[in-house]
């Protein structure tokens, strides 16, 4: 994949210049990056965007260094709904636009969810989907009731994405701690720019397989505005996981609800086990599955600590 050239706006004049050229297009990859982004006590740093073409650069807003009334018209791009927004895993970038800007995006499409669309044309058998459950949750724990499973899918990254589809592994890890610090460092702002691209030649390659669904944009909306009522808790476990949320891809607003204690979102009783015996609310499958996973390890750590000690005393 070639490098896109890439132009950092840290002042009003390089905005100024960029506007035209992103209104000019009606595709435009957005990513964003933080110190934990999205997430209470989070900070947002940089925005990214690119058009869908081989012509135009990758634009990295300074958000630290701008004010607000110089990202007017760019936040305008983002919440013009007639303009289609692209992202992956968009809902710690809408979390931190808007709780921190106001800024409500609209028009977008979630290339996370077209992946998990992508799976079964791409063959993916329920022992695969078993294989990625196993990679989050204890694999003897998955096999001792393989039922308690059913609903939950796995998300893949955007690295993993680009493996599977694209044949793409140079993704570099990165310090996200560094985001707040200025000036920004050459390898910040090539990461920033690699994933807005890595993001666009997912979606030339998703489109080209068919595997932007009708449905998507819709499934998109409720995905990315998932954070929408408040930011969520970094080290909180229900609100930190790989796993689909339900209630995204099929979802029905006729049927009746309970709310969750875990994940604390009003999902159709489908969501739900029909027996769940924790004392402490009920819980959806996603969260009852995280539950028994902290319970799990919980008891692994309390084995391993027990056997050490008896070890010492021998």
């Amino acid at each position: 994949m070639s490098s896109k050239e890439y132009i950092l706006c840290d002042n009003a004049g390089e905005v100024a210049v960029a506007v035209p050229v992103l209104s000019s297009y009606t595709h435009l990859a957005v990513d964003c990056e933080g110190d934990q982004l999205g997430c209470r006590g989070g900070r947002l740093s940089l925005l990214t965007i690119t058009p869908i073409s081989n012509d135009a650069p990758i634009y990295i807003f300074d958000l630290l260094r701008l004010k607000r009334k110089n990202m007017r018209r760019i936040f305008d791009l983002l919440q013009d709904d007639s303009r289609v927004k692209i992202f992956f895993d968009g809902r710690m970038d809408y979390s931190a636009l808007w709780h921190e800007y106001a800024v409500s995006v609209a028009g977008v499409i979630d290339l996370q969810l077209a992946d998990l669309h992508s799976r079964q044309d791409r063959g993916e058998t329920e022992s695969m989907r078993l294989d990625r459950i196993r990679a989050f949750l204890p694999p003897r724990m998955v096999a001792e009731s393989p039922d308690e499973y059913q609903m939950l899918i796995c998300l893949s990254g955007l690295a993993r994405c680009a493996r599977e589809h694209l044949q793409h592994d140079e993704r570099k890890a990165i310090d996200h701690r560094k985001w707040l610090k200025r000036p920004l460092s050459q390898e910040q702002l090539g990461y920033a720019a690699q994933d807005a691209q890595l993001i666009e030649s997912v979606y030339e390659h998703f489109k080209s397989q068919n595997y932007l669904t009708e449905e998507l944009p819709e499934q998109s909306e409720r995905y990315i505005t998932f954070w929408e009522a408040g930011k969520p808790e970094k080290y909180r476990h229900f609100d930190s996981h790989c796993l689909l949320p339900l209630d995204i891809i099929d979802y029905d607003a006729g049927k009746p609800t309970h709310r969750c204690a875990g994940c604390r979102r009003f999902l159709s009783v489908d969501c739900f086990p029909d027996e769940n015996t924790s004392s402490g609310g009920l819980y959806c499958w996603v969260c009852n599955a995280i539950l028994r996973k902290e319970a799990y390890d919980k008891q692994k750590h309390n084995n391993s600590k027990g056997g050490g000690r008896r070890g010492r005393r021998r």
